[in-house]
């Protein structure tokens, strides 16, 4: 018979009575269980992760979805990135990000390590993913600025897969005996017969605004040497984490097939 329990910040310790073996079982601070959907489908790929911050990323969990889209996210009593040491502490705001892209955040301000009584709640939490033609997993994708997807069309026809796609950063221009030169931002190309595409700006990019209050950001797409969109961007900086990683659709066609 167990004669009594014991809670740590760190550990449920189960004090045995006459013939038990002592032990220790881990507790999480918290858990997040879920769906995780893409146009009303079960999601099964992944990791889906969870972070607090960046430079670096401060991963607290990831996990697989099942085949039905399930998954479980076990959030460790580990302080100050995942769990707050007392009651007094900002809140926590968890990232949850797949694939490099967001898919949303929340906040949590009762679970700490001064109250161990209250560790282990778990919270449901179901994921919306937007389909995005052509997109593949890149593993444990880090976060990105923004990703841009959409459809080329060369004139009246979707560009055969292949075709290059560059972001460009407006307002960067040099110029010189061959023409201007803007800064890269990102490139890619279409993706299958349809002219599917997806661009990442990273994090990394000088193309990320620093500040809340930084100017906005016009982002050029550049298909063959010609312009055929101009896109600014006054949402994303670094200083806000949970501003970054959003995906935007703009759809693209030139002047001539």
């Amino acid at each position: 018979m167990t004669r009594s329990l014991f809670l740590s910040p760190l550990l449920l310790v189960l004090v045995p009575g006459a013939g038990q073996a002592q032990g220790t079982v881990s507790v999480p601070a918290q858990r997040f269980v879920g769906v995780i959907r893409a146009g009303g489908v079960p999601l099964k790929w992944g990791p889906i992760r969870v972070i607090t911050g960046l430079a670096p990323e401060k991963v607290c969990a990831e996990a697989f979805p099942d085949d039905r889209g399930r998954f479980t996210l076990n959030i460790p009593a580990r302080a100050p990135d995942c769990v707050r040491s007392g009651p007094q502490d900002d809140p926590i705001t968890f990232l949850f990000v797949l694939g490099g892209e967001s898919l949303g955040s929340i906040q949590e301000n009762t679970v700490s390590l001064a109250r161990p009584e209250l560790l282990g709640p778990t919270r449901r939490h179901d994921l919306v993913w937007n389909p995005i033609p052509g997109f593949e997993p890149q593993g444990n994708s880090e976060l990105v600025a923004v990703r841009f997807w959409g459809r080329l069309f060369l004139g009246n026809s979707p560009a055969p897969a292949g075709t290059r796609i560059d972001v460009l950063l407006g307002g960067s221009q040099t110029t010189g005996p061959g023409g201007a030169g803007f800064q890269s931002c990102g490139q890619g190309e279409t993706r299958d017969e349809r002219g599917s595409y997806w661009i990442d700006v990273a994090l990394s990019s000088p193309c990320v605004r620093e500040l809340p209050t930084s100017p906005p950001i016009s982002y050029i797409f550049m298909v063959n040497g010609e312009r055929l969109a101009v896109r600014n961007e006054n949402i994303a900086n670094r200083a806000q984490f949970t501003t970054l990683g959003q995906s935007h659709r703009q759809d693209l066609k030139t002047t001539l097939p």
